[in-house]
């Protein structure tokens, strides 16, 4: 029986995003961990571009502080992701908010990075090994894997339970 991580997807963005939701399902399946999209929806009124403090992540910006302020909505124990057009340089791909159960990934990022980024919110941490998903660069292609302990590390997340009463 599979575990669940359960998400919302929102973005300010008019294109579609479900490649990224699809590859996340896909990666972590075999694993035995089903991504459980609970809901998507469009958020109006936001720029694409979302600045974030780099040098201090307690501190967010407005625009971040504003956009953030939409995870209340649901439970800890959901994990929402915010997809926007860009980032600054240094983050050019995606980033997670472990204590608020949150990531936020760019247009144009490689495919697995909301992978990546949910990978984070699991209890994972950045590996050197480029073929891993938790490479530090991020990513490279659409190919990617964990290692044992990795696994096992995720298993130990609070963010995993059981199927929500949504799933029919």
């Amino acid at each position: 029986m599979p575990s669940y991580l359960r998400l919302h997807a929102l973005s300010v963005l008019a294109e579609d995003f479900g490649v990224a939701l699809e590859a996340a399902c896909r990666f972590f399946a075999p694993i035995g961990v089903e991504v459980e999209l609970l809901s998507r929806g469009h958020l109006s009124g936001y720029p694409s571009a979302l600045p974030i403090v780099i040098t201090d992540p307690g501190r967010l910006t407005p625009q971040q502080a504003d956009l953030y302020a939409h995870r209340d909505q649901w439970p800890l124990d959901e994990v929402v992701a915010f997809f926007v057009g860009s980032m600054p340089p240094m983050l050019c791909r995606g980033f997670s908010h472990p204590g608020l159960h949150l990531c936020v990934v760019a247009a144009g990022a490689p495919v697995l990075t909301l992978a990546h980024e949910l990978g984070h919110l699991l209890g994972l941490e950045h590996a050197a090994d480029p073929g891993n998903l938790m490479y530090h660069r991020g990513p490279q292609g659409a190919e990617a894997h964990l290692d044992g302990f990795q696994v096992r590390r995720i298993f130990d997340s609070p963010l995993l339970g059981p199927a929500s009463a949504q799933s029919g």
